[in-house]
């Protein structure tokens, strides 16, 4: 037979108690801190990466301008007509601004913007203090 060891001396059960659910809490509430300070840094990131995005996106379309009328004007004094050479150079920037986009929208999808870290230790955390053991395998 075990022997369980009797309580400390003058500490109350429900005081026992009030403690472990205190220090319960104090791990919850750490853990959702963790959790908001990992959300808040990656849409840091995200806004800088975008404010720097955007920055770069202003700079091209007026490069791509310039490109574009010397493209067109380079076209024309090999003797093409200045409608069918402002034809050609459209058509080739809009392919390529398709083929930009589609990549682009497959880097932001897989972008992971989840905590995954705080939500990993927050699940184990609630393993650890449940009295039933990790119900997350049922």
């Amino acid at each position: 037979m075990i022997d369980t060891p009797p309580p400390p001396s003058g500490v109350p059960l429900v005081e026992m108690i009030r403690t472990i659910l205190d220090a319960g809490l104090r791990v919850l509430r750490g853990e959702m801190s963790l959790t908001r300070a990992e959300i808040v840094l990656a849409l840091r990131i995200a806004a800088r990466g975008l404010a720097m995005i955007a920055v770069a996106v202003v700079a091209a379309v007026l490069g791509l301008v310039l490109l574009a009328q010397a493209a067109v004007a380079g076209l024309v004094a090999l003797g093409l007509a200045p409608g069918w050479a402002a034809l050609i150079v459209a058509a080739v920037l809009l392919l390529l601004a398709a083929v930009l986009f589609r990549f682009g929208c497959r880097r932001l999808l897989a972008l992971q913007i989840l905590p995954a870290q705080s939500l990993r230790r927050l699940r184990d955390s609630a393993a650890a203090l449940s009295p039933f053991g990790d119900r997350t395998d049922a």
